[in-house]
């Protein structure tokens, strides 16, 4: 995960350089098929990371469909604690 973000700011830097919006997002925030829960510190700081790149919005994937609604409130609540404008935070279940 670390060498693919590290990759990142760069890819950002050239879409948002030729004048295009980048959009970050992270999929599996709540279970992945292969380790269980996610950490939602885990997530928080990923959703920084893409932030701090010049993400103008971050996408939070529930991609197996295994949230409840208090897992989402303490994945906001890690997020916004973060420094996430959360009216820059879009959410796919």
């Amino acid at each position: 995960m670390e060498s693919l973000l590290a990759s990142l700011p760069a890819v950002v830097g050239k879409a948002r350089n030729s004048g295009y919006k980048v959009r970050g997002y992270i999929s599996v925030v709540m279970t992945d098929p292969f380790d269980g829960r996610v950490d939602e510190s885990r997530v928080a700081d990923i959703a920084s990371s893409l932030a701090g790149m010049g993400c103008h919005e971050i996408s939070l994937g529930d991609t197996t469909g295994e949230g409840d609604p208090r897992r989402w409130v303490d994945l906001w609540s890690a997020v916004q604690r973060n420094g996430i404008d959360m009216r820059t935070v879009a959410v796919s279940v």
